[in-house]
């Protein structure tokens, strides 16, 4: 493991304690998984521990070795760092997306609304119309009824004239045959009166 030396006391780098974070294993591209690099993850080999053991029997006490593993988990926490970003930066995409989606939706759940309202009015404008129709042509229906009516009546009173007419004239005719038959009778009573 890896140690600071400072102020008197040797403490872990907090890389130790805390695991690496798992952001879903995937890249900002998400198409492959994220592949820890091998030379990040790579641990010295014999030659390295050989020559740090040598150094150190020398009585070198650079950690030579140390500071390689710190480098490394350095370089690791950059990388989980760029991963983590990477990652807020397509969550925080995200969000933006389903905000413009959202309202997108909200847009159209309004413009449906407004559809909605307005064909509401246009089917209470067709009822009124139909309604005015109908009155209409009730009142049409009843006017007419009304006109068959005079003319029937129109009608009938002249054929009732028409009747007075034929009785006024059979009247005259028979006056004026009345009238004549006198006459004709009168002539042969006074003739009749002569011959006596």
């Amino acid at each position: 493991m890896p140690r600071i030396r400072g102020r008197g006391r040797e403490r872990k780098h907090p890389s130790v304690h805390q695991p690496v974070p798992n952001i879903g294993g995937r890249n900002l591209n998400r198409d492959e998984p994220i592949e820890p690099s091998k030379q990040l993850l790579q641990l010295p080999d014999q030659s390295e521990l050989k020559a740090g053991g040598e150094g150190a029997e020398n009585g070198e006490r650079e950690p030579a070795i140390h500071q390689r593993l710190f480098d490394r988990h350095r370089e690791l926490i950059d990388q989980d760092c760029a991963l983590i970003k990477a990652h807020l930066a397509i969550v925080h995409q995200e969000d933006i997306d389903r905000e413009k989606i959202n309202d997108q939706l909200k847009q159209f759940l309004e413009k449906s609304k407004e559809i909605e309202e307005k064909t509401y009015v246009f089917a209470d404008d067709i009822e009124q119309t139909a309604q005015e129709q109908r009155r209409k042509e009730l009142e049409l229906n009843q006017r007419e009824e009304a006109l068959n009516n005079r003319e029937t009546a129109l009608n009938k009173r002249e054929e009732e004239y028409d009747n007075m007419l034929v009785r006024q004239r059979s009247v005259k005719e028979r006056e004026k045959y009345l009238h004549d038959l006198e006459k004709s009778l009168l002539f042969r009573e006074s003739q009749l009166s002569v011959k006596k």
